[in-house]
């Protein structure tokens, strides 16, 4: 085992307010300190959105972006 896996385990984060929603096939990536998603599929609906989460300030909440 690698370094501190045994001692791994799963959060919940709280974050209040409106969500990305559930999806798949999006894109995540990770720019410190933001979290950035773009896209993907709802299950009954593609999606063209892009989302970004800051992970430095509290309390958590997505934030819609606008794109033109």
């Amino acid at each position: 085992m690698r370094n501190g896996e045994e001692q791994a385990s799963w959060m919940l984060v709280p974050v209040i307010g409106t969500t990305p929603g559930r999806r798949y096939g999006h894109t995540m990536v990770l720019i410190k300190p933001y979290i950035i998603i773009y896209g993907g599929n709802t299950g009954t609906e593609p999606v063209n959105d892009v989302w970004s989460l800051n992970l430095e300030k509290s309390p958590y909440s997505w934030l819609k972006l606008e794109c033109s």
